[in-house]
């Protein structure tokens, strides 16, 4: 009970420093957070990360818990608020660190409550394409049945980062041909877009093209110069 009415003796110093005794509205007290954003503009590749850092006077604290909720995206968590120095300046702050694999722009709020009134900062951020370095096109078999619409092989293409992942939704178009370029057999799903780990799948099936012989599985995406990244893989059609 003493640690309560102190804590609250505290904070009312702290208001009354820059308002009137009456003046607990939310737009004024608003005014004793801010709410920036570190390392802006991260790639999208679920690791890079984009910081939020709600401030606050270094005698400040909240009625109940010192903390602050961040909300991205609809979901909400809670950081404990504590003492640091910044640039030799005591301060207090609430942090908070995020990645994405989604491309996108989006949100992030800071939220308090003080005297049963709650206080929000809110800053908009960005997360930007993270694109492909090389790619790697794997088969679940080198060999396919030709004229044959009940045998399929499933091909993977993964596009790879040397530092975390491909945005999901990157892009990746792959044919199969035979060594004249002309297209062979059926892409059944014919996917072109990676999911949260980089990689899309396709089935391919001969279908009624009796072709037999070498085959060759192409993919290509680009890197983030617009340069044409692509691997193949050699498969055979055969009885």
């Amino acid at each position: 009970m003493k640690k309560r009415a102190f804590k609250l003796f505290v904070l009312a110093l702290t208001l009354n420093s820059c308002y009137q005794e009456d003046d607990f509205s939310p737009s004024s007290l608003s005014n004793l957070m801010i709410l920036r954003i570190e390392n802006d503009n991260q790639l999208a590749d679920g690791t890079s990360k984009i910081r939020a850092i709600a401030e606050f006077p270094p005698n400040f604290s909240t009625e109940e818990n010192d903390k602050v909720t961040f909300v991205l995206d609809g979901n909400e968590t809670e950081v404990n608020i504590r003492l640091v120095q910044i640039n030799g300046e005591n301060k207090k702050i609430a942090d908070f660190e995020f990645t994405s694999k989604r491309v996108k722009s989006t949100k992030i709020k800071a939220i308090i409550s003080v005297y049963e009134s709650e206080i929000s900062k809110e800053q908009s951020v960005t997360f930007k394409q993270a694109f492909c370095e090389s790619i790697d096109v794997t088969s679940s078999s080198l060999t396919i049945v030709p004229d044959s619409s009940f045998t399929e092989i499933i091909l993977s293409t993964k596009l790879v980062r040397n530092f975390g992942l491909v945005s999901t939704g990157t892009v990746a178009k792959t044919r199969i041909v035979d060594i004249n370029g002309v297209k062979r057999g059926i892409l059944i799903d014919n996917n072109f877009k990676t999911d949260s780990l980089g990689i899309i799948t396709n089935r391919f099936t001969m279908g009624n093209d009796s072709f037999k012989g070498h085959l060759y599985a192409i993919s290509e995406s680009v890197d983030e110069n617009n340069n044409i990244k692509k691997d193949t893989l050699v498969i055979y059609s055969q009885n």
